[in-house]
């Protein structure tokens, strides 16, 4: 059994306070063409929905399945921050050592996903997973 922590996303900076009891709830199901972005490294309870929505949609080494993705995820910890759809993709200019581009994504909130929002997707990534990225349902 799949369970996180629900909690207010602006109040999120007290989720590891000790006197803070966050309700258990059961892990979320996302059946729409998506992409998680783990904001794992770069996400912080300072950031403002502006911040958020920039380091979501930046520099991302992605493949061609990017362009059936219709929304991204921002996550940390395993739990949906917000929900962006995807208008279109659009090459960064940056390439890697070994030749692979980085893409970006313009969209902006989609408003009709926000019961995503602090739902449990830890479970579509495996211990040990490093990558940053998930491709679901495309």
């Amino acid at each position: 059994m799949n369970i996180t922590f629900k909690f207010n996303f602006m109040s999120y900076k007290h989720y590891f306070s000790p006197k803070h009891k966050p309700e258990i709830t059961q892990a979320i199901t996302i059946t729409e063409p998506a992409i998680i972005f783990r904001l794992n490294k770069t996400y912080s309870t300072n950031l403002s929905q502006q911040e958020i929505y920039d380091i979501t949609r930046s520099d991302w080494i992605l493949g061609h399945r990017r362009e059936k993705a219709e929304y991204g995820f921002a996550a940390f910890k395993g739990v949906v921050l917000q929900v962006y759809r995807i208008d279109r993709w659009d090459f960064s200019g940056k390439v890697t050592d070994v030749g692979r581009q980085r893409w970006f994504f313009e969209g902006k909130v989609a408003t009709e996903m926000q019961d995503y929002i602090n739902g449990n997707i830890s479970h579509y990534f495996k211990k040990g997973d490093r990558s940053p990225t998930k491709y679901l349902n495309c």
